[in-house]
């Protein structure tokens, strides 16, 4: 483990105990919202709700701009240790490839879909054009299903950040909808396939931003 790696540990360490904190015990019909400095991302979220859905194993979904290694790690490590039963990662296709300084800190290609895949099935990442930071997690048996939402990504970032926790609205299926609807795309996918995919081709009338060809007019 290299020295950045076990300060970047540390320092999530402790983000999880914030966000265990601002958020408090969740169960049936919990709603909370909260406006935090950035002591704590979406994956410390995403843990601390997972924990309160012990000692069910979870079903949990991320959907992220780009994920780096050690976000996968934290995944990684809830599935081995019997907190998450099934992971399905929605993450966009530019995200994954940008270079220069960001991609140092933070993309690690496409290494990092070969090896969700590789551990929750062919079919836990969807390739596509996205900003949201969403998660959810279900827990089954008890009947719990948490949406969480809000500015941060999945990493660290020391800025004003909101977050919004709620277990079984509407909103929840609406986000198992829209990943339900989307198909399974390669990983040398284009950013003109993500649009098709995610259904960009009916919600605009001008395509021209997209690359994609107009639509047929219909009288």
């Amino acid at each position: 483990m290299t020295g950045a790696y076990r300060k970047r540990t540390e320092r999530a360490s402790a983000s999880y105990k914030c966000a265990a904190e601002a958020f408090g015990l969740l169960g049936k019909g919990s709603a909370v919202f909260d406006v935090s400095h950035g002591q704590y991302s979406m994956i410390d979220a995403v843990a601390h709700v997972i924990d309160q859905c012990a000692p069910e194993p979870v079903n949990v979904t991320l959907w992220t701009w780009s994920i780096a290694d050690y976000e996968v790690d934290s995944v990684n490590r809830m599935f081995f240790d019997g907190r998450i039963a099934r992971a399905r990662l929605v993450i966009d296709v530019g995200g994954l490839r940008q270079g220069g300084s960001r991609s140092k800190r933070a993309d690690i290609g496409n290494a990092v879909v070969d090896q969700w895949r590789a551990k929750f099935g062919p079919s836990s990442v969807l390739m596509a054009s996205t900003h949201a930071k969403i998660a959810t997690v279900e827990a089954p048996l008890a009947g719990l299903r948490f949406r969480i939402s809000g500015s941060a990504n999945l990493n660290r970032n020391p800025r004003f950040e909101q977050f919004d926790i709620v277990e079984g609205a509407p909103c929840f299926d609406r986000v198992r909808a829209v990943e339900n609807a989307m198909p399974v795309l390669p990983n040398d996918c284009t950013r003109s396939d993500t649009h098709v995919a995610g259904g960009f081709r009916d919600a605009f009338d001008d395509l021209e931003m997209f690359g994609l060809e107009t639509k047929p007019w219909k009288p």
